[in-house]
């Protein structure tokens, strides 16, 4: 592997000017404090617009016409696909649900009340207060402002033709986030995925103890897909055909043969980044904003009021707080033996680089965000020693003392989050081509098939495992134009691993149809098939007018009440049948962390690596 030799400082100097060179618009570090004035607006709102296009909204049927149709933009079935598709959608109802009641008894609390914290992932509890225009229902789960931001000051400006030259730095101070960029997607994605203290997004130890369920690894290209979307990626947009350079700026549309590869692996230092920078805000005992940080000494009749007695409750209750993001499969094993968790240690991994080790009965920080990273020092030429350097130091800080010494994490954790961003600022500037995407897959591919320096082939966990199927299949993807399946053992791979973990997705939209035909002034439902269709390939222009052709449809999105909807799906016997559904899933996702070998993955890689050798010649 050749990588530029570049040393610390000078890195950091090149990295600043490289951020200062960029495009406005181009970095995601949000400046929140532009939205103060701002209002968060319902999703029934977006949906007057977004449930289906009408009229000349629509594909022209002229394929020789040149006028800009809004299909040719967005799909205008925005608001359909995510209030039937997405599992967002039914965040809340979760809560009210049979494993939101178990868990709130065992907890002692209501946990759909804003106190415990949970409202902030599950319904955007932390932005209700900032609502107009009939506010934020929270029976609405995850809706269209927590992902694009507040709209007061653009819902009328952004259906019209100008604002698409607008910068997306334009556009964001108006309140609209920009979520064509690779960073701010992921950022907001992991927010919650991950966690954000910040923001009070956190689910504590005892919430996993009394069955929250494991928040899996996250690569941000394939969760896009499995959201799933309800946006084309960029190739697939009409309007970004022949782009000129202000289309492509405004857009970040300047590697868009290769835009979910990029996605992938500014999500992967994005996840480190935001993996240590939680550890960080939660080891901060002098933070004057205990509610957001520590909802472990803050839930409950008894919870203290003055802020220097909560800061040292928190001290106390470290080893609690640590545990809620250490690796859960430090302490939490099955008892088969051999297994892969035996196999991996208990260490961060850089595949072929010296194994950093801790010491026994020490649980790190998660293991999986470090999976991917080598992808991305790799594809942006960024020397490793640096996020070496910064994963060493936790290490060293963990081995202190059971669960680390918390003031060691926070300043390890922070210099292990610059480098991070340092790497993300090369990787912002690397144009990436075939080339450049072939040999990086390769490269990553040696690193976990053939021997380091210590004569040792790594062995992934599960996590990572899944981490690194999910970029492969993203990459085989991109370097054979999209063609699902062209390359077998990539296909393979991902179902041994369960990447695609949706196995009862349509009956759960079929199932959620239902509910929107009971809450419209439909009775007919005979336009599923025609729906499902659609949702099979949003880009198929075909599958659109067929299915506004289809009248029974038209009517019940039309006439859909939305506090209507909302009161069905959360009635019991419906929730029952959705946790049902939710429930089958999560035992092929168990089954498949108990069946997963390291060898076999060491064979697929094998055979993948020589399949994509072939195809990148």
């Amino acid at each position: 592997m050749t990588l530029i030799k570049i040393q610390p400082l000078q890195g950091l100097l090149i990295a600043s000017l490289i951020s200062f060179l960029l495009p406005s618009g181009s970095n995601a570090q949000e400046k929140k404090d532009a939205w103060t004035d701002l209002k968060y607006q319902s999703a029934a709102k977006c949906g007057e617009c977004h449930a289906l296009p009408k009229g000349n909204q629509l594909p022209s049927e002229d394929p020789a016409s040149k006028e800009l149709r809004a299909w040719d933009v967005v799909l205008m079935t925005e608001y359909s696909i995510w209030k039937t598709h997405d599992k967002h959608a039914q965040a809340y109802a979760v809560l009210v649900g049979p494993r939101g009641k178990r868990m709130g008894e065992i907890l002692g609390q209501d946990v759909t009340k804003q106190e415990t914290g949970c409202l902030n992932c599950h319904s955007m509890g932390n932005l209700a207060a900032k609502a107009d225009f009939g506010g934020l229902d929270k029976l609405d789960g995850v809706s269209c402002a927590g992902c694009h931001g507040p709209s007061s000051k653009w819902l009328g400006e952004h259906s019209e033709f100008n604002w698409r030259k607008k910068t997306a730095g334009q556009k964001h101070e108006l309140g609209m986030r920009d979520l064509r960029d690779p960073e701010v997607r992921s950022m907001l994605c992991v927010s919650c995925h991950i966690g954000n203290a910040g923001e009070g997004k956190i689910v504590t130890h005892a919430m996993f103890a009394a069955g929250h369920p494991p928040l899996p690894p996250i690569e941000i290209a394939t969760f896009s897909t499995n959201e799933p979307q309800h946006w084309r990626d960029p190739k697939n947009v009409p309007y970004f055909k022949n782009a000129d350079a202000e289309k492509k700026t405004n857009y970040h549309l300047e590697n868009i043969d290769f835009f979910r590869t990029r996605l992938a692996l500014v999500g992967a230092l994005v996840s480190l980044k935001e993996t240590v920078k939680l550890a960080a805000d939660r080891a901060d005992f002098a933070n004057k904003n205990p509610t957001m940080l520590w909802p472990e000494i803050m839930m409950g009749a008894n919870a203290p009021k003055e802020i220097a007695q909560q800061q040292e409750l928190a001290k106390a209750a470290w080893p609690e707080i640590a545990m809620a993001h250490s690796d859960c499969f430090a302490c939490h094993h099955d008892l088969r033996y051999p297994g892969f968790r035996q196999v991996r240690g208990y260490s961060f991994h850089l595949a072929q680089r010296p194994l950093l080790r801790v010491s026994p009965g020490r649980p790190l920080l998660r293991s999986w965000p470090t999976s991917l990273v080598e992808a991305a020092l790799i594809a942006s030429e960024t020397p490793f020693d640096e996020i070496e350097k910064g994963l060493n130091s936790i290490l060293a800080s963990n081995n202190e003392r059971p669960f680390g010494n918390p003031e060691s994490i926070k300043a390890a954790s922070i210099q292990l989050s610059k480098s991070c961003d340092v790497a993300l600022a090369r990787l912002r500037a690397k144009k990436l081509d075939k080339p450049t995407v072939t040999r990086t897959v390769q490269e990553l591919l040696r690193l976990y098939t053939k021997p380091g320096p210590n004569g040792k082939i790594i062995s992934p966990d599960y996590e990572s495992a899944r981490q690194l199927a999910s970029l492969l299949e993203v990459i085989s993807e991109e370097l054979n134009e999209g063609k699902k399946g062209a390359i077998a053992p990539v296909t393979e791979l991902s179902s041994l691993l369960n990447i695609h973990p949706y196995q009862n997705r349509i009956p759960r939209v079929k199932e959620v149809l239902d509910i929107t035909v009971r809450a419209s002034r439909s009775d007919k439902s005979d336009f599923k098939d025609d729906f499902i269709n659609y949702l099979a390939d949003i880009s198929s222009a075909n599958n659109l007018v067929k299915l506004v052709k289809n009248p029974n449809f038209l009517v019940t999105m039309i006439t859909l009440d939305n506090s209507k909807f909302n009161s069905e799906i959360n009635k019991a016997s419906v929730l029952e049948k959705l946790q049902k559904l939710d429930d089958e899933e999560e035992v092929i996702t168990l089954k498949s962390i108990s069946d997963y070998d390291p060898e076999l993955l060491r064979k697929k890689l094998s055979e993948i690596s020589e399949a994509l050798g072939n195809k990148g010649k």
